[in-house]
């Protein structure tokens, strides 16, 4: 798993869409209603979710966080291959904490650093042309160490990658949310009965597009 920008935009996107909607037509027909019977025009908004999505700042910056986390993620595993069974412990148990520590940032790290070096011992002593019993029982020694930890790589991958998309879920409701309450409070302060998505319309005059409004509230 990789969580680019692109992708977590896409899911902002999908979300917000929903959202939109439900701020429109879940409620259109009530409106409709309503104003039919005091012959009330319906007003209506238009809201651009991609410039939403790319404008608001603290979900651009806890998207950069997840992503920061992924990249993270994908090297400890790299590392987390050549540990021995005390080292894969402590670490497994370091790199699960929903939030790490100075202190634990410093000994996954160091579990890194250990690591990288075993596979740089490993390499330089595969490339040599003439290897000592010494070297060749070293080579095996690395291998069979990776090999018996494929499948806690495997578990603890799955455990953390699980553990980032439940993050980027709560990540999008929670900033979703904060998205529809600004459009319906921009929609209800400048009197419009009716919001929807600028990807669902063909034309509209600037003056009843509430995006900047609505990024404005949401970036206060």
């Amino acid at each position: 798993m990789k969580l680019s920008k692109q992708s977590a935009r896409n899911t902002w996107r999908s979300a917000l869409v929903a959202a939109i909607c439900a701020v429109g037509f879940g409620s259109s027909l009530g409106t409709v209603r309503a104003q039919a019977q005091s012959s009330q025009a319906i007003t209506i908004a238009v809201v651009d979710e991609d410039k939403l999505a790319d404008g608001f700042s603290k979900y651009q910056n806890a998207i950069k966080d997840l992503e920061t986390r992924s990249k993270g993620i994908s090297g400890q595993l790299t590392a987390r291959s050549l540990l021995n069974a005390g080292e894969a412990k402590d670490f497994d148990g370091i790199v699960s904490k929903a939030t790490l520590s100075q202190d634990d940032q410093s000994k996954v790290d160091g579990y890194i650093k250990t690591s990288n070096d075993r596979n740089a011992e490993y390499i330089n002593l595969n490339g040599k042309v003439a290897k000592s019993d010494a070297d060749t029982a070293r080579i095996k020694e690395l291998r069979d160490l990776a090999a018996a930890n494929t499948d806690a790589v495997g578990a603890l991958s799955d455990k953390l990658y699980a553990a980032l998309k439940q993050k980027q879920d709560d990540t999008d409701k929670q900033f979703t949310d904060q998205a529809k309450e600004a459009i319906i409070q921009v929609a209800k302060d400048r009197k419009y009965t009716l919001v929807v998505r600028s990807r669902g319309v063909i034309w509209n005059v600037d003056s009843i597009d509430i995006t900047d409004d609505v990024l404005k509230r949401l970036n206060k």
